[in-house]
């Protein structure tokens, strides 16, 4: 007769191990890493109690704590999103009809027409030509469908992927002060 596997993790055992690999791996934009912490211990203490409590046989502790992490900072970041909606979408229509790009916020203050017109004319001394293209095309209000098939060219194909990609280049330069604004 096989000896019973305990299934679950002792939370309060098991504590620092847990809080060492949140560390370690995790951290989620505007959320005090203790609360992460805390997160992750309900949810194990959840999943102790329903058909998901870790299994020994199936996997080691630190990569179901690491799953079950990742589960959290994921749901946390979808509610933070939601909450706060997508401030960092450049193309983000807002109520007054305006890209995002137009009224982003740089170092908590508003972005003017002017610092648009900035950050177009700092992209294209960089010759980042093609960010610089999608800035202003976005400012141009057009639909998202409408840029991706103004900014193809020579058979080069703008999806989507490729238009998030030049918004987190955008964004990271703002972020970073690579981007000079008047």
């Amino acid at each position: 007769m096989e000896p019973e596997i305990s299934m679950g993790i002792n939370v309060e055992q098991k504590m620092e191990d847990i809080k060492k690999i949140v560390y370690k791996y995790f951290h989620v934009p505007n959320i005090p890493m203790d609360d992460l912490v805390q997160e992750v211990y309900v949810a194990i203490l959840h999943k102790n109690n329903g058909k998901s409590a870790h299994n020994p046989t199936k996997s080691s502790f630190g990569h179901y704590v690491y799953m079950v992490a990742n589960n959290v900072s994921t749901n946390m970041v979808n509610r933070n999103r939601r909450k706060f909606g997508n401030t960092l979408s450049l193309d983000y229509v807002s109520s007054d009809e305006k890209p995002m790009i137009e009224s982003i916020t740089y170092e908590m203050n508003m972005m003017d027409s002017s610092h648009v017109d900035s950050i177009e004319k700092s992209l294209m001394e960089m010759g980042e030509w093609e960010l610089a293209r999608y800035v202003r095309s976005v400012r141009s209000g057009a639909k998202q469908a409408d840029i991706r098939r103004a900014m193809s060219y020579n058979g080069i194909v703008m999806d989507k992927i490729k238009i998030r990609k030049i918004r987190s280049r955008i964004s990271k330069m703002l972020e970073n002060g690579m981007i000079k604004l008047s």
